[in-house]
């Protein structure tokens, strides 16, 4: 099969557009997670009269 320089180089950009897309989407799956993750907690948060946090290795109540 012939294919032209000028295809070839129009197929590598494709390909390099397609692994971009494919990262953002993983990057935004990622965020979308985090994000459930957030509001979980701040939902819990506030429904809770005490909080704590960690502190190096120690537990503090905030």
């Amino acid at each position: 099969m012939n294919v032209s320089k000028e295809t070839e180089q129009k197929i590598q950009q494709l390909q390099l557009i397609e692994q971009s897309m494919q990262q953002f989407l993983m990057q935004k799956q990622s965020f979308q997670t985090q994000l459930v993750e957030i509001e979980s907690a701040l939902k819990e948060l506030k429904n809770s009269e005490k909080a704590y946090k960690i502190v190096g290795n120690i537990m503090v109540s905030s």
